[in-house]
């Protein structure tokens, strides 16, 4: 039977998570988690915790899961030696950077966070090889894309409950660039929640309702998954302990034989906070916004009821009172055998000795946890011991117990890093980013060193049409693909990428699972942007992976980019709408405004089952180039129209110069160059 996996935001909820059944819980610490908004674990804390859950058989996973700036590695990975020494059972990670280093390093598992997105069966294959054990899925996949990954024999983790991100795992960019705050730093604004205007009528457009299993759970449960998981680190301990108590209810009903009643549990849930509830992607629809209700409600919150202890240890004790001797208790506990004994010898008694109070005193253990089942009191002569020097007995006896039956702490290992020097890097080349082969020509004229064609279309790419650009332009264009490819979308990009493969320069990889397929077949490979490259260490697992060169995040300031030592050539995005979304729940529409009067332009990629990304309203512009100069090879300019060739031109004397850009578009922005996230 596959694991609950409960949240906890703060100790009351991960108390709440495992004593109403969960078999593993996931919770954040202070620093580098995806939550920075929840209470989370100081260090004193996740000491508690892992000695809370490992005493009642739980297991406790510990997320790692933002990306990572160069000048934080050493510090996450103090913090990843002091969690191994606490032993936690697994890190959920999202930069395959410092993954790299923490299997150089220590022997956690690891867990590949859902904003590493992995969604098809070479993104899997490309996670184990960089080295973890589990992969917790993108939330956009189906029953038969699940079962896929499952066959590959590597554990598979997927949500089955609670809020739904509106973009595609770990591709939003929206609330890092309208609001500085970053979803890939933990930081999410939410602006998905927010309500936007579309064909001139107001509504919660991007507000997906909340994930829940309970119709799918039953064949969720025979594909193999190893791992289930409920999303909430921001919820209240009531809310974590019914969800996890319902969903543990009907996998022990299962465990048993019966099979789920999948209508009792969806009404049992329905009780509980939510936005309405949808199947998600399990059965292969889109249908997941509830487009009037941004916020959660119910119309009853069941309270908690009382439950016993998650588990019990079944206790012998044994009392040795002899007067003239000092007491001695000796307690036996899942093959433990503990003796304590008191300070003093023991006086002779006035009255006669009753072994009814001290049966009743010892029987106290003042933890459920415990549960005394025999106890057995040996008297010699007429000994007396004093309730209060009884009771103490008892309590050393049972602190002795609780140490012996948890590992201790481990001493904490030092690491020192530092990446290897390699600045040897040029700014010499523009690279301009089409959608039309055409307009990549006029770009061309322009100045442009390399052209990379993002077509909207992937299996009407046509060799033909690639050769004539090539003969006409001596230019083999680079081709882009959206970071998101489904299982099927990899067959038809394969056919099509082998009819090409001769007529391209390479191609430009979003997804590790491109950049891992891609290499095996025989493709120069650039990582895209979207797998956030924000420390050397991605970028070299990256190169290791099969990239032959490297974007960076379009996140990073310019300090952050001064303190990379890459050795691949680097690319900088500098200029145009960057796609701050990806819908895997199309709109169906061409653009969208919010309430700010900001409208975004909303493009479609058409593969089996479509794409839709998000633009920013507002265009990007990098000038200053002399700050990041000797860092980086290639700049990037992504052009929808003739009116962004000016800025080829402009970039191109620039470099030719050694200068910054002399014009640059109105009201553009910088991005994060200055303040980062």
């Amino acid at each position: 039977m596959a694991e609950l996996l409960a949240p906890a935001g703060n100790m009351e909820a991960l108390v709440s998570a495992v004593e109403h059944g969960a078999d593993a819980v996931y919770i954040g610490g202070t620093s580098f988690n995806a939550r920075e908004y929840a209470k989370n674990f100081d260090r004193p804390e996740l000491i508690e915790a892992v000695r809370y859950c490992h005493l009642r058989g739980v297991k406790l996973y510990v997320t790692v899961n933002i990306m990572l700036l160069e000048r934080e590695l050493q510090k996450a990975l103090e913090y990843a030696a002091f969690l191994e020494s606490i032993h936690v059972d697994a890190l959920i990670v999202s930069d395959v950077g410092f993954a790299a280093l923490c299997k150089k390093y220590f022997t956690l598992p690891l867990h590949a966070s859902t904003q590493l997105c992995v969604h098809n069966t070479q993104g899997a294959l490309a996670a184990k090889k960089i080295g973890f054990s589990r992969v917790v899925l993108a939330r956009e996949l189906s029953l038969e894309e699940i079962r896929k990954i499952v066959d590959l024999g590597i554990e598979v983790e997927i949500f089955i409950h609670g809020a739904l991100c509106s973009s595609v795992s770990g591709l939003c960019l929206l609330s890092s660039f309208i609001g500085q705050r970053s979803g890939n730093r933990g930081k999410c604004a939410q602006p998905c929640r927010l309500p936007y205007k579309i064909d001139g009528k107001e509504a919660y457009s991007l507000s997906t309702a909340d994930l829940c299993a309970a119709n799918a759970l039953e064949t969720i449960l025979e594909t193999g998954v190893t791992s289930l998981k409920i999303e909430g680190r921001m919820k209240s301990p009531a809310y974590v302990g019914n969800v996890t108590r319902i969903y543990a209810e009907a996998l022990a009903s299962r465990k048993q034989g019966q099979r789920i009643d999948s209508a009792h549990l969806r009404k049992q849930l329905q009780q509980q906070y939510n936005r309405t509830f949808t199947d998600a992607y399990f059965y292969g629809k889109s249908n997941v916004c509830a487009t009037g209700r941004p916020d959660t409600r119910t119309q009853q919150q069941e309270p908690l009821p009382a439950l016993p202890a998650r588990r019990h240890y079944e206790l012998d004790m044994r009392l040795v009172l002899q007067t003239g001797q000092r007491a001695k208790l000796t307690v036996f506990c899942s093959g433990l055998c503990i003796s304590v004994t008191g300070e003093e010898a023991l006086p002779e008694a006035r009255k006669a000795v009753l072994e009814p109070w001290m049966r009743e005193a010892l029987s106290k253990t003042g933890d459920a946890l415990f549960c005394v089942e025999h106890i057995e009191i040996v008297l010699s002569g007429n000994p007396f011991i004093a309730r209060s020097a009884l009771n103490e007995l008892r309590r050393q006896a049972l602190a002795q117990i609780r140490r012996a039956l948890l590992p201790q702490n481990a001493p904490v290992r030092q690491v020192d890093y530092s990446p290897e020097k390699t600045d040897q890097h040029r700014l010499q080349t523009v690279c301009v980013q089409v959608h039309d082969l055409l307009l990549g020509e006029q770009a061309l004229s322009a100045g442009a060193d390399e052209i990379y064609y993002a077509p909207f279309n992937l299996k009407s790419v046509d060799a033909a049409v690639l050769q004539a650009f090539y003969q006409k332009t001596g230019r083999k264009p680079w081709l882009v693909l959206p970071p998101f490819l489904r299982e099927e979308d990899f067959q038809t990009m394969s056919g099509c990428l082998e009819n090409c493969s001769s007529d391209t320069a390479g191609v430009v990889a979003g997804n590790p699972s491109q950049i891992f397929y891609l290499h095996k077949m025989g493709f120069d490979v650039l990582a895209d942007y979207p797998v956030n490259i924000a420390n050397s260490e991605t970028a070299a697992v990256y190169q290791r992976l099969g990239a032959g060169s490297v974007t960076l995040s379009v996140e990073l300031a310019k300090k952050d980019i001064l303190a990379l030592q890459i050795s691949a050539p680097v690319e900088m995005v500098v200029y145009g709408h960057l796609d701050v979304m990806w819908l895997a729940h199309p709109l169906q529409r061409d653009t969208m405004t919010d309430r700010k009067g900001y409208t975004y332009s909303v493009h479609t990629y058409h593969t089996p089952r479509m794409l839709q990304s998000i633009q920013n309203p507002v265009c990007l512009c990098v000038h200053d180039l002399n700050g990041v100069r000797d860092k980086i090879d290639r700049v990037r300019l992504l052009a929808d129209d003739p009116e962004d060739l000016i800025m080829v031109r402009e970039y191109r004397n620039a470099i030719d110069r050694g200068e910054n850009p002399e014009k640059y578009p109105q009201g553009c922005t910088q991005g994060h160059l200055k303040r980062g996230v």
